[in-house]
């Protein structure tokens, strides 16, 4: 018997401590509330910085937020990737570093949700609980159903516990892979 083996094209779409464009969460997004994970929305007018984004917490380089503590309780985050066919991608990784909590979307469409209770959550929502920094990684199936052909964007929430937490952290790297 012949022996076949599978070929597994990997690639990273958006590698960690890349550059990502965020709002402070001192007020919502957009308006309405959610027009801010969409592809076509305009974040031109919001800051642009390398992960990790913190505060509290020694990562080495990236964007601190040394005015987070006592006075918001959330940020926004923005990226855009390009995929070429998204019918060739057969899975996608998320490799994401955070305290306390956050809500991941790709196109509006929403992929992973860690620490957070079900539903909307405003600019000044709080993760369920404080936990350490952590490394979570989620694999995302069907990937053709939410990606575009060309530029997609993934958004995120990023949550503290409360205003008084002593630190917060967010890193992210997606991957794709292709059999």
């Amino acid at each position: 018997a012949a022996l076949q083996i599978a070929l597994v094209s990997a690639e990273t779409l958006i590698p960690l401590d890349s550059d990502w464009l965020y709002k402070k969460g001192t007020e919502e997004a957009s308006s309405p509330g959610t027009a801010w994970r969409a592809v076509a929305f305009d974040a031109s007018s919001w800051s642009t910085g390398p992960t990790p984004i913190y505060y509290g917490e020694n990562p080495g380089a990236g964007t601190v937020l040394p005015d987070m503590r006592y006075s918001y309780t959330s940020v926004y985050l923005r990226n855009t990737f390009q995929v070429a066919d998204p019918n060739e991608i057969d899975r996608m990784a998320l490799r994401v570093h955070c305290d306390d909590g956050f809500i991941i979307w790709i196109n509006g469409q929403e992929q992973v949700r860690f620490n957070m209770p079900a539903g909307e959550h405003a600019f000044d929502s709080r993760a369920q609980g404080a936990i350490e920094p952590t490394w979570v990684t989620n694999s995302l199936s069907s990937p053709s159903t939410f990606l575009r052909q060309g530029q997609n964007v993934i958004t995120v929430h990023l949550f503290n516990a409360n205003l008084t937490s002593s630190d917060i952290v967010f890193n992210l790297q997606l991957d794709s892979t292709s059999d």
